[in-house]
């Protein structure tokens, strides 16, 4: 398997290219200046759409390719505690699967947008992980309302597993009225939260709401180590949690290369401790408990 060390001298060649073209752009808009000096009106227009053609042709798509490969990078060396990790760039399936988990109303059919996707192998689940945007309108008389949601989505599928199917939801995260419209559209009720997490969440549930009152010190421990967490689902087989406004990639200009320890640097501050909540869950719901 490629080292980190290995991983940087591989970013360092696939930037070469484009950095030796963007090189070339800048002598072909040099020389088309030159020519409108000279007055080589015709030339000068030739040399200026070439040097267009060249960006997007070329430099646009190779400079997103390297953004795309450090990103990569970053997420298989840094996110701790995964194997066998694939990047997928955008992925029409978990963009399908988002609006089957019923976490979130939709604006229409098909507008969940799954980019920098990831899949993964962690301590006990399957993982699959990708930075999400959608949208939903709120009705209203004067105008159209749209809403947007994007943030980090993570969906954890645990073989021979099976939750009661709830979903926790911050208090702020959604129009009230279209969160209650949708929730009843499918199925939900209002469950019991916790106390001390009622203030700042809202528990539904589709069915037996029982949890064990090890999963409420889980879930609160993650809130407080979380501060973009935004929403957690349990149904059958997957636990799924999404950050609101949260992202572990980022741009990458092609003067930048990333050194081996930056590589290295997770680039989610919270995965730490969404890792050892999703580890736990198992356990959670295999020990016999008092429910809240």
């Amino acid at each position: 398997m490629e080292s980190v060390k290995e991983t940087a001298q591989r970013l360092d060649k696939q930037r070469n290219s484009p950095r030796i073209q963007v090189y070339i752009l800048l002598g072909i808009f040099a020389a088309a200046l030159i020519l409108i000096i000279m007055r080589q009106l015709p030339m000068a227009i030739i040399a200026f759409l070439a040097g267009i053609c060249l960006y997007f042709i070329r430099i646009r798509p190779e400079s997103q390719a390297y953004s795309d490969a450090v990103a990569a990078a970053n997420l298989r060396y840094g996110l701790t505690g995964l194997q066998d990790m694939t990047y997928q760039g955008k992925d029409a399936a978990l963009s399908n699967e988002i609006p089957a988990l019923q976490m979130f109303p939709m604006r229409k059919s098909g507008s969940v947008m799954a980019v920098q996707a990831i899949t993964a192998q962690g301590n006990g689940y399957r993982l699959r992980a990708c930075e999400m945007a959608q949208n939903y309108e709120v009705p209203s008389s004067a105008r159209k309302d749209i809403r947007f949601l994007t943030g980090t989505f993570f969906r954890a599928q645990q073989a021979h597993r099976t939750y009661p199917s709830i979903l926790l939801l911050r208090t702020e995260l959604l129009h009230p009225s279209v969160r209650d419209a949708f929730l009843g559209e499918h199925g939900y009720a209002p469950a019991a939260c916790r106390g001390d997490l009622s203030e700042n969440w809202l528990c539904w549930s589709q069915g037996d709401s029982t949890v064990p009152d090890a999963f409420w010190d889980a879930f609160a421990a993650l809130g407080k180590k979380a501060d973009r967490l935004a929403a957690v689902r349990l149904q059958g087989d997957t636990a799924a949690i999404y950050l609101d406004r949260r992202f572990y990639t980022g741009k990458t200009s092609l003067s930048v290369l990333p050194t081996p320890e930056q590589l290295s640097t997770c680039p989610l501050a919270e995965w730490p401790d969404i890792a050892s909540f999703l580890e736990a869950l198992p356990r959670i719901f295999a020990a016999p408990d008092t429910a809240a």
